[in-house]
């Protein structure tokens, strides 16, 4: 009896994740390609591999490049997001070409633009906050200072931002990295 419950919860969560929401509509390939491209990337569609499905909330929602990180020898891992909050989930697009040149120009041009924080001379001695350990977040505002101790979910070196979260995660935050153990960020 119990492993068929197992299974029929299985087979249920299965189909609900294969599933689109009721209202959701599919980005297509050629949506994503058109956002890279108006960041001044050019690419075949064919170059686009998508990991899942993606769907936003509305028909053609814009979309941006937000990151561009290197992925194996002759890629990048392209991080998009809707432009108005709340149409769509960021989502993540690996590009391939067919040579590591092309891969490192693309990443190379992704770094002047702002769009990626890799460094081909980082190593993990330029770190200075890593990933799992506790450091001092510290928010300002206009008449306000909280300092809260947050788990780092990313590596970091100095001036780089990265995603922090409560010590129970029910809170994520983004913050720049401001010294050894010690973040700093905006309210």
């Amino acid at each position: 009896m119990r492993l068929r419950q197992l299974l029929a919860i299985f087979t249920l969560g299965a189909f609900a994740m294969a599933s689109p929401l009721p209202g959701a509509v599919p980005i297509s390939a050629g949506e994503v390609v058109a956002a890279i491209r108006a960041r001044g990337f050019s690419l075949a569609e064919d170059q686009v591999h998508v990991l899942a499905p993606i769907v936003a909330a509305r028909p053609h929602p814009g979309l941006q490049l937000v990151s561009v990180e290197p992925w194996q020898k002759s890629g990048a891992a392209m991080r998009l997001e809707c432009r108005t909050r709340g149409e769509c989930l960021p989502f993540y697009v690996m590009v391939s070409w067919a040579d590591a040149a092309s891969a490192e120009a693309t990443v190379s041009r992704a770094k002047a633009l702002g769009l990626s924080k890799f460094s081909s001379s980082a190593s993990a001695a330029s770190f200075v906050v890593r990933s799992g350990q506790p450091v001092k977040l510290v928010m300002e505002g206009e008449r306000i200072h909280i300092e809260v101790t947050v788990i780092c979910l990313e590596n970091g070196g100095l001036g780089d931002r990265i995603r922090a979260a409560s010590p129970d995660h029910s809170t994520i935050y983004a913050a720049e990295v401001a010294g050894a153990r010690l973040l700093k960020g905006r309210i």
